[in-house]
């Protein structure tokens, strides 16, 4: 403290200057930083303060204003915070990074805690807190078993010798923190793996035969390849020999060689090498090789050998691009590096001209590739209030669903395929997320409900309803949970939510298979299914839920975790909440209502796996993510390769990026800016985003799920006749993008746009 400060401590108080220390106090009053009892001592304090310096002590501990989010050292805890790792603590416990005994005794110093300091104690080593580094994190009992399978594949791969892997299997029982599992994947990274010592021995036995070694020199190569342990002793070997016809580097030249370059015999020979040494490492069954090794004779230029080569090399002399020994043997690591996210493309994206995107300079325009346009778009909607609740897309069409009917387009030219009415003064406000075989799911009631009396399977080929039924009303199911999702298909099993009970019929017979109560005190919250299950989502009066993955075709539960709710989450508008949403079954994701919502995937058996607040310390995920869609609700957050790309605002700014998290441990991979987002979504394994346009053209870019870098560009021309500033539905059908708008009265319900000639 410098003597001026001194000076000014020991001047006598206003009462402008008690009145902002008590509003200091009553603000830590309402975040629980105080108690009552502690609140009343300071503020009598503050009433009989005399000097500055008295007042200043009194609120030292004490933020300044609502809000603020830092775990700042001294400042005294937030009510909020003390809870938020008070769940953190049980998650550590169910997942096993820590015993039944530390749990007690954190909980225990968690009620006496007062600083951050004491906190981030309290929190050692536990997924969650702020700039927690993941190499100090306790291990969970999952990571650490995937460590112990990944060594036993290991002894089976001759990697490590029987010996090494007891030694590495105590020490992977050892382990506490994750730099000690990590320090386990880098030895093995290094290590030199059969199929890795197999292909050094090919490379040698060709350099022989093309006279770059003699005789001698290859007899004593071939040893030391089938003896070395590790990856770099095999480059050692290899360093000194030059790419030569035949060899792995010459193949791996025919990717940087112009599409339209015309192909020689050798060239082909080349390629069919390639793919029969694929064959031999297992990374090609004997049906693709078939597949693949006659397409390559055929081939007339190298932009047709590409699409048979590029997921088995890179396109410089080297190393293949499909998994190298290191990336094969590192993957059981949970989250070691960014690098063992096996994905290539995550996403596409439609940027607005001239904007930045946030990877430090503009990407390449992908060479050759014609600029994108209308293919076709449909009329608008009339009459004008109308408004559209969802869509498909099958193998031939695209179908949109509007308040009062659903129309089949045909992806090829847009002529109506057919037409479902609704029937008079009803309106369509449920579908399921999903259709298998040409079955969809719709329900619609009389306008003004939201619960959803009549269900309809439709034949999504005729448009015709195969069955209709009728779920039994409940009043106190009327205006409420809005955007919860009613109706679900998994396989050939509908599973409906009702008034007191989940249900489930044969999609195409309409005969009951099972039917599960809830209890007393709960009601069905949402039914999301995908492949054979269904996840179901109860709420509690108390405000606990329950989430249950069941088996769809005979109900039974495969595992069940505990949820909370907020208070007023009924996934409404005007309640200023975003509703609990089961976003993905496999992986299993959850976006729940509670403490400002928060993101938590589960592993196969329900155990949480990580939790992804939204509200970051200097990003707000997901902030003004609430549909416009109501019969099947397009939220803008996907999961692609257990990886949860989430719309994200910095504070304070309006402009909306993406952000990437791994939903193993919940690290944040990376963060790209996208001026003015529109919307996200999964189609076909990939990624697809968009941004609002504001001058006459618009970019499609791809991101890199590994770290959200654009990897290419390709321009779209007239985005207004899109529908670009609007929320819609994206989907990528070959060379075509598709869009779905939920205005269709002011932009083309649906716009097909592809390459133009």
């Amino acid at each position: 403290m410098t003597d001026e400060d001194r000076r000014h401590d020991k001047l006598r108080a206003s009462g402008a200057e008690r009145q902002r220390a008590a509003e200091v106090l009553a603000t830590a009053l309402r975040e629980g930083r105080l108690d009552a009892q502690e609140y009343d001592n300071r503020s009598r304090a503050v009433r009989e303060a005399k000097s500055v310096g008295e007042l200043n002590q009194l609120v030292a501990d004490l933020p300044s204003q609502l809000g603020v989010r830092e775990w700042v050292a001294h400042l005294r805890i937030r009510q909020a915070d003390r809870d938020q790792v008070a769940r953190w603590l049980g998650d550590a416990q169910g997942e096993g990074r820590l015993t039944e005994a530390e749990h007690e005794r954190r909980l225990t110093d968690l009620a006496s805690a007062v600083t951050y300091t004491d906190l981030m104690k309290l929190a050692d080593g536990v997924p969650g807190p702020p700039d927690a580094p993941r190499d100090a994190l306790l291990v969970s009992d999952l990571d650490r078993q995937a460590v112990l399978d990944g060594l036993a594949a290991a002894l089976a791969d001759g990697m490590i010798t029987a010996d090494e892997h007891r030694d590495l299997r105590a020490s992977a029982r050892r382990a506490k923190r994750y730099r000690q599992l990590d320090a386990l994947a880098i030895d093995l990274d290094a290590r030199a793996d059969p199929a890795e010592r197999a292909r050094a021995v090919r490379r040698l036995d060709q350099a022989h035969a093309d006279g770059q070694l003699d005789a001698a020199e290859h007899a004593k190569r071939i040893g030391a390849a089938r003896a070395a342990t590790r990856d770099a002793e095999l480059d050692d070997l290899l360093a000194d020999l030059t790419a030569t016809a035949g060899s792995r580097a010459a193949a791996g030249s025919l990717l940087s060689l112009n599409r339209r370059h015309r192909l020689a015999d050798a060239e082909r020979e080349q390629a069919a090498q390639e793919l029969r040494h694929a064959l031999d490492d297992g990374r090609l069954t004997l049906d693709e090789y078939d597949e693949r090794v006659q397409k390559a004779y055929a081939a007339g230029t190298a932009g047709e050998l590409r699409p048979l080569l590029k997921d088995l090399l890179a396109p410089a002399a080297g190393k293949p691009s499909a998994p190298t020994a290191g990336q094969r043997k590192s993957w059981w690591i949970a989250g070691a590096t960014t690098a063992a996210i096996i994905a290539v493309v995550a996403g596409i994206i439609v940027y607005r001209s001239g904007e930045g995107d946030g990877s430090g300079g503009a990407p390449a325009v992908t060479g050759g590739a014609p600029e994108l346009g209308v293919v076709w778009s449909a009329p608008l909607d009339r009459p004008s209030d109308v408004e559209g609740e969802g869509s498909w897309i099958t193998d031939r069409t695209v179908i949109r669903a509007r308040t009062d009917r659903m129309t089949a387009y045909d992806l090829a030219d847009g002529h109506v395929v057919w037409t479902f009415p609704v029937p008079a003064d009803h309106k369509l406000c449920g579908m399921s997320r999903t259709i298998d075989r040409n079955l969809g799911l719709i329900a619609y009631g009389p306008e003004g409900r939201y619960y959803c009396p009549t269900v309809a399977a439709l034949d999504l080929g005729t448009g015709r309803p195969l069955w209709q039924r009728q779920r039994p009303e409940a009043a106190e199911f009327n205006n409420t949970y809005f955007y919860a999702d009613e109706i679900a298909l998994a396989g050939d099993v509908a599973v409906l939510r009702e008034a007191h009970a989940f249900l489930a019929v044969d999609a195409r017979a309409n005969t009951q298979r099972w039917r599960l109560p809830v209890a007393k005190g709960c009601r069905p919250y949402s039914v999301t299914a995908s492949g054979a299950v269904a996840a179901l989502l109860t709420a509690c009066d108390d405000r606990s839920a329950q989430l249950a993955l069941v088996d769809a075709a005979s109900g039974r539960e495969q595992w069940r975790a505990p949820l909370r709710l907020s208070p007023d989450d009924k996934g409404q508008n005007a309640s200023g909440r975003k509703p609990t949403v089961v976003l993905s079954v496999d992986p299993m994701v959850v976006r729940t209502s509670d403490e400002n919502g928060a993101f938590i995937s589960f592993d196969s058996q329900g155990k949480r796996r990580a939790t992804i607040p939204q509200n970051q310390p200097d990003l707000d995920l997901a902030r003004d993510e609430f549909p416009s869609w109501t019969a099947r609700p397009g939220y803008q957050t996907t999961v692609v390769d257990d990886v949860l790309i989430v719309p994200a605002n910095k504070p304070g700014q309006t402009d909306t990026g993406l952000a990437g998290f791994s939903l193993a441990d919940g690290r944040r991979l990376w963060v790209t800016d996208v001026a003015s987002l529109a919307g996200i979504g999964g189609a076909a394994g990939t990624v697809l985003a968009t941004s609002k346009p504001i001058l006459a053209e618009a970019e499609l870019r791809t991101l890199s799920i590994q770290d959200g870098a654009v990897t290419s560009t390709r321009k779209i021309g007239m985005p207004d006749e899109i529908g670009l500033s609007g929320d819609f539905d994206l989907w990528n059908v070959g060379d075509r993008y598709i869009f779905a708008n939920y205005a269709g009265t002011q932009s083309p319900p649906v716009t097909v746009i592809g390459p133009r000639p």
